[in-house]
């Protein structure tokens, strides 16, 4: 009977693995045709070889966007200037309400949806923003965009917000994207159908990737040995080759996602600051305006002592400390369970990973060459440390090395100032004995805690020494300047503390964020998961996080306006919030078994939402196509233009790319060019900030070889007039920005 039963095994199995082979053929096939069964997406445009859209159109399109990218794909084809483009096709409305569409072009451009001009700023004028809000019906509109470019900087952009409760992008505005325009009309049922087999393709991969994995794990379990402790040794091997798979697999993941990134401007700053002190010694705040902590600066002056690829080398140590952060709550998991089989260990701890990899915020935040990643991982790594320091007798190292790490956050990332106070909190909630030699070592702890954020501190108190004004600006002077200028371009949304927690409110409501909201409440916060005993399974560790998370939401909520990277600090803490409170879930009653199914059902459920992210996987195979890539490329073409001499532009990354120098006053990017004439003359001079006013006579000795614009337009407006009135020769490079070239 025994070997009847187990033949009987040995054939179900290889009908479930055959059953899981065909579904994976199955998607792949349905994934290679996708393309000619699902509804066409985006809007048709005629492209005029002149800028009244007069005779027949040169060439016609379906583009993705309305914006001037496949203008530029064709220069060698199509006039870049004296050119006209008509959009036409139809939008969809998700809801019934209030749209705003917001505009910037340079030239010109109209905007018609049911055939009422929305938006119209055709006279030619520089560029501007155009807001205008719509009332739309629930379905389609026929929309019609007309751009035109006479001559100068061309430039494009369209962003839309919904209304109230309606997710469109990331709960705050929008790219106006292929998702809801259409070259043609369809039914409804075409819509639906379409809309359903989408979903279809981007959840039935996790699933199927979900299965596997328990088909993999359980044909671990069913080889192992009886007895566990004969055990160990053969489940160990399997599993260990399982996590390096795993991690691999999402190192993969998130590098192919990072590399597709479009350059934001908030990165200049960071790269900039690093290569001057690379390259030129100069120290941010000291040497010209800087307008965060220095720590990253200097661990970005390391990396670029040793590549040229300044963004590239960048993005790939954010993507690293974002690995890693998942790889800490991999860890944590994987420990935290250490009761259970090697095979249950990995799913949970595997599901935690995914639960951040897959989480909004997660993938709205990192990668990029800015200072998130870097100090999340950090603080992540204190948390740990000082939990394990405060569970052990030998408790000094641990202690000491959690205020190093947090110190070192700190001075990456000084919002996360506020975290130092849990941090004291725990030492004296949580003793490491209730006896007379506690009390006599809570002040040593304590003392080594503050050294180990003093060590790491020093280098930003010593850039306070030396430049105590320009450091003070930097950190509080410049972010009120940041408010006035945002109210002053119009801005309304998170401008003050309501507008903020309704912001808030805006991204927790986005699937994914809420999803985690919930599951943290429900698991920590269920009957007697919440106690003050040091010795029950995770109390210290919930309680630590129950502390943590409202310090780290007052960095969150303090700069102004709000952005949704800022809200990226909590999300791995409720992470293992959730994942400590399975775990005090599961010891206190064994028959609660389903907390882990409803854990697996909740990383399922953002995976679903998230995955379809790191599409771009297959990207990885082409470098050429990367974007940090693409910008070492045109500092190269910058750097053939011009050989030598100084580069001004609000875009300090393409020039530094060519190993050109910039005008370190302008390290910052736009950001304090625009705020300048908030500021009185003598506190510009003061501060080493640069304004119009002063503009031509901060180059009168040191006038640049080569002006670099097609960024931020109306901001580049002086510049273009500084190169125009010189003389200066205007070269289109490969992007479609422009580099003015001196005539000497």
């Amino acid at each position: 009977m025994l070997k009847i039963k187990k033949l009987n095994e040995r054939i179900h199995n290889k009908y479930v693995w055959g059953f899981t082979l065909i579904l994976w053929l199955l998607f792949l096939g349905l994934n290679g045709i996708k393309d000619r069964y699902l509804l066409q997406r985006g809007l048709k445009g005629d492209y005029y070889d002149n800028p009244q859209w007069q005779g027949t159109p040169v060439f016609t399109a379906i583009d993705k966007a309305l914006d001037l990218r496949t203008v530029r794909e064709k220069r060698s084809t199509f006039p870049q200037k004296n050119y006209s483009i008509q959009w036409t096709g139809w939008l969809y409305a998700w809801k019934t309400g209030e749209y705003v569409f917001e505009i910037r072009g340079d030239d010109g451009f109209s905007l018609a949806i049911d055939g009422q001009q929305v938006a119209d700023n055709r006279g030619a004028k520089p560029s501007q923003l155009v807001s205008q809000k719509v009332t739309l019906k629930k379905g389609f509109h026929p929309l019609t965009f007309r751009y035109f470019q006479h001559l100068g900087i061309s430039s494009l952009e369209i962003y839309w917000t919904g209304p109230r409760g309606l997710k469109i992008g990331a709960g705050h505005r929008s790219p106006l994207s292929s998702e809801v325009l259409f070259p043609d009309k369809p039914s409804h049922r075409q819509f639906r159908t379409d809309r359903r087999f989408r979903i279809f393709l981007q959840g039935f991969p996790i699933f199927l990737l979900a299965g596997s994995l328990f088909l993999v794990v359980g044909a671990i379990r069913r080889t192992a040995p009886a007895f566990p402790k004969k055990l160990l040794r053969f489940q160990k091997a399997p599993i260990l080759i399982l996590i390096v798979i795993f991690f691999s697999t999402v190192f993969l993941l998130l590098l192919s996602a990072n590399m597709q990134r479009g350059l934001d401007h908030d990165e200049h700053q960071f790269i900039a600051s690093g290569a001057l002190l690379a390259r030129k010694l100069l120290i941010p705040h000291r040497d010209y305006p800087y307008f965060h902590v220095p720590n990253l600066a200097f661990v970005y002056a390391i990396l670029f002592k040793y590549t040229d690829y300044i963004l590239l080398a960048a993005r790939v140590f954010s993507t690293a400390c974002a690995w890693l952060s998942l790889g800490l709550i991999f860890y944590t998991a994987f420990h935290l369970f250490h009761r259970h089989p090697y095979p249950t260990r990995f799913l949970i701890a595997a599901g935690g990973a995914i639960f951040l990899l897959t989480n909004p915020l997660f993938l709205y935040t990192s990668g990029r060459a800015w200072n998130h990643d870097l100090p999340i991982l950090l603080i992540l790594l204190a948390f740990i440390f000082h939990c394990r320091g405060i569970r052990q007798e030998k408790a000094k190292t641990w202690i000491f090395l959690s205020g190093i790490l947090l110190g070192f956050a700190m001075g990456a990332r000084l919002l996360l100032a506020p975290a130092v106070i849990p941090f004291l909190a725990v030492l004296f909630l949580y003793p490491l004995y209730p006896s007379v030699i506690l009390s006599r070592r809570r002040p040593y702890l304590l003392l080594l805690f503050g050294l180990g954020i003093f060590l790491t501190m020093l280098p930003t108190l010593l850039v306070l020494k030396w430049a105590p004004e320009q450091f003070i600006f930097g950190m509080t002077g410049y972010a009120q300047l940041s408010q006035a200028y945002h109210q002053e371009m119009g801005r309304d949304r998170a401008m003050n503390l309501s507008g903020k927690l309704l912001y808030l409110k805006e991204v927790l409501s986005s699937p994914g964020n809420l999803l985690l909201v919930l599951g943290f409440t429900f698991f920590v916060f269920s009957k007697r998961i919440v106690t003050v005993r040091a010795k029950a399974t995770g109390s210290l560790e919930i309680i630590f996080i129950l502390i943590l998370i409202p310090f780290l939401l007052i960095g969150s909520l303090a700069p102004t306006p709000s952005w949704p990277q800022y809200f990226y600090a909590p999300v791995p803490f409720l992470i293992l919030g959730i994942l400590y409170g399975i775990a005090a879930l599961y010891d206190q009653n064994e028959k609660m078994r389903w907390s882990l199914k409803l854990f697996a059902l909740m990383v399922i459920v953002s995976g679903f939402y998230g995955f379809s992210y790191y599409r771009s996987v297959y990207n990885l195979l082409s470098p050429h196509e990367w974007v940090p890539t693409k910008v070492h490329k045109i500092g190269q073409e910058i750097e053939t233009a011009l050989v030598e001499g100084k580069v001004l532009t609000f875009a300090p990354i393409f020039p530094l790319e060519g190993g050109l120098e910039i005008y370190e006053e302008f390290a910052t990017g736009p950001f304090a060019w625009r705020t300048a004439p908030l500021l009185p003359k003598h506190k510009r001079k003061a501060l080493g900030v640069i304004s119009e006013e002063e503009l031509r006579d901060f180059l009168k000795t040191k006038p640049p070889r080569g002006i670099l614009v097609g960024f931020e337009a109306e901001l580049e407006k002086p510049l273009v007039n500084y190169a125009r009135e010189r003389g200066y020769t205007a070269l289109n490079l490969s992007n479609g920005t422009i580099l003015w070239l001196s005539s000497d």
